[in-house]
């Protein structure tokens, strides 16, 4: 019977820290933020999809076989600008939706911390790389790459800003 109450015990704490855990403001806005580009990722989907077409060497159907990679290669870049501006700033998107949610539990205006925190990020993720030819932008992790590193920014920028709110009322 004693390992039973040890077995009870144990699942009364983890559901007491899981359900702590799972309330949490910082995890509340996280869960907001990547919901909040379901959208943007369903859309570069599509575009993955027309940039892509599934040739087979059973194809017979002539939409998909000539029509379709016509289409799609005298688009290609038109195509790959859209799916560069969908998953190549998913992490700039959810780093603009994780402040705004947390500035709103905050109850803080979230312009500020946008502004804050975009141009950090942007400081901190697009880098050079040396061509031949020349310089180029290394825009990585905007996309899937950088998303940690914006919700750890997205926390400083909007507790900073929570800290500044709460000093200057102080001062007042």
């Amino acid at each position: 019977m004693r390992s039973f109450d040890i077995i009870v015990a144990m699942k009364d704490f983890s559901l007491r820290a899981l359900k702590a855990i799972s309330t949490h403001h910082y995890i509340h806005s996280l869960q907001k933020s990547l919901m909040s580009v379901v959208g943007v990722s369903f859309i570069a989907g599509l575009l993955l999809i027309i940039q892509n077409p599934p040739i087979t060497s059973i194809t017979d159907i002539k939409f998909i076989s000539v029509d379709w990679v016509n289409f799609a290669s005298d688009n290609a870049g038109l195509l790959r600008l859209g799916v560069q501006m969908t998953l190549g700033m998913i992490g700039l998107y959810t780093l603009i939706a994780f402040i705004i949610h947390l500035s709103h539990h905050y109850n803080i205006n979230p312009f500020h911390p946008v502004l804050s925190g975009l141009s950090a990020y942007l400081i901190l993720s697009v880098g050079f790389v040396i061509l031949e030819t020349g310089l180029d932008l290394d825009l990585e992790y905007l996309g899937y790459s950088g998303i940690f590193g914006a919700f750890i920014l997205g926390i400083l920028v909007v507790d900073c800003r929570d800290f500044q709110f709460m000093h200057d009322q102080d001062l007042h």
